[in-house]
């Protein structure tokens, strides 16, 4: 039986599309799953660079998305999404 082999991919400030190539260089390390997490307003950024693999032909399929809101460091609520994106094979 093989390992489950998981990357996880926090999501900032670079441009989508580097997010959404990292998604092809997890694969090619022989992740099975790759998760994108992010806060804030990273969130938007990270939707469009799953949205982008997907579109980019990278053999994946959408996954399970988890969110919610955790309080920060200065007690403001601060809301979080997670995004699996699953290998595909090909």
């Amino acid at each position: 039986m093989s390992a489950q082999v998981t990357n996880v991919i926090q999501i900032g400030k670079k441009p989508v599309q580097n997010y959404a190539l990292a998604v092809q260089f997890c694969l090619k390390e022989g992740a099975s799953t790759v998760t994108f997490r992010a806060r804030g307003e990273a969130i938007v950024t990270a939707l469009d660079a799953a949205n982008m693999a997907i579109r980019l032909d990278v053999p994946v399929q959408r996954g399970e998305v988890r969110w919610g809101s955790e309080t920060g460091r200065d007690g403001k609520p601060c809301s979080w999404v997670e995004v699996d994106l699953l290998a595909v094979a090909s």
